[in-house]
Order: structure tokens, then C-alpha cells, then sequence
């Protein structure tokens, strides 16, 4: 990786980055994301600020290189009473010149360690798209086990893309 990359959550502050990198993700990548650029272009601002509420519960960790957001990793906790147990990582994306040297573990080995200081959370769920071979392999060299697969969970220009549904139990509770 050339020059030094920081982790951290992403605030308010980071909305213009936040979202410039959330629709880059989603041209480039539009297998990788449930929703699509169309979508989200259009969104009202207030959408992507209630992403960066910066919590301990609900939160996007962001990858800077220099004032550059360039890789990022959400998680949000359940907050059903019967669901609390359970938290769920999403939307992660690393731009591509930064792909395959450890960036998206380095986020997601982030996002792990803040679960597990959560008390009570047992598992994280997760989705991945069948195809997304490189992420489906990281998920599971940290311990993400596929529990189903959804068929044609995905339909972009008239191709179906099944989903994979994942769980880590952060604990070993059971």
C-alpha cells in the first residue's frame, strides 16, 4: 500500500466523502450492493448523515489515505428486543488500485474487535454475492461460516446473482 492508510468511523463531517465513495462503489461494483447508483444519486442527504451516527451500535469505518476516503465497512446491531443479540456488517468497499494488500481485513479485523467489546452480541451476519469470489474467501479466513443461499437474490440488466448468507458467532457462545 503506498503511503500510510488510518482507520476510523466516519462522522457527519465525512458526509460529502462518505457518499462520493458510496456511489463510486456502486457504479463500479453494482453486483456488490443490494442497492444500485440510481437509487442512491437521488437520495436526500439525511440518508447517508443517518448512516454516520458514529455509534458504538451502528457505524461506518472508513480507510483514509492522505484527506482520500478510500476503502469503507458499515455495521449496525439489531435493535429488536428478541434480535439484540445479533449485528450486521455491510457495504464493504475498497477502491480498486488498493484491492488484494489487506485493507479490507485490516476494516473488517476492525469491525470485529468493536462487536466483540459489545455485550450481549453473538453473531454478525453478513451477505455476499456468489460471484464476489475475493470477499467470500476473506469472510471465511476470519471465521464467517455460509449458512444459505438465496437464488437470483440480485437482478442487474436481466442476469440473476445469488446472495450468500453468512454468520459469524463472535463468542463460540453455543
Amino acid at each position: 500500500m503506498t503511503g500510510t492508510v488510518e482507520l476510523r468511523v466516519l462522522s457527519a463531517d465525512d458526509l460529502d466523502s462518505y457518499r462520493k465513495l458510496r456511489l463510486e462503489a456502486l457504479r463500479a461494483e453494482p453486483t456488490a450492493f443490494g442497492s444500485s447508483y440510481e437509487v442512491e444519486a437521488s437520495a436526500r442527504a439525511d440518508k447517508y448523515r443517518d448512516r454516520l451516527t458514529g455509534s458504538a451500535e451502528n457505524f461506518v469505518l472508513g480507510a483514509w489515505q492522505a484527506d482520500r476516503l478510500v476503502a469503507m465497512l458499515g455495521f449496525v446491531r439489531e435493535t429488536a428486543s428478541k434480535r439484540l443479540h445479533i449485528g450486521a456488517v455491510w457495504g464493504m468497499y475498497v477502491i480498486p488500485s488498493l484491492r488484494g494488500q489487506g485493507l479490507g481485513r485490516r476494516l473488517l479485523t476492525d469491525v470485529l474487535r468493536r462487536a466483540r467489546e459489545l455485550p450481549e452480541l453473538e453473531h454478525l451476519l453478513l451477505t455476499v454475492v456468489s460471484v464476489n469470489t475475493a470477499a467470500h474467501a476473506l469472510y471465511q479466513s476470519l471465521g464467517f461460516v455460509a449458512w444459505g443461499t438465496e437464488p437470483a437474490a440480485l437482478k442487474i440488466d436481466g442476469v440473476d446473482y445469488d446472495d450468500i448468507h453468512m454468520v459469524l458467532r463472535l463468542h463460540d457462545a453455543h
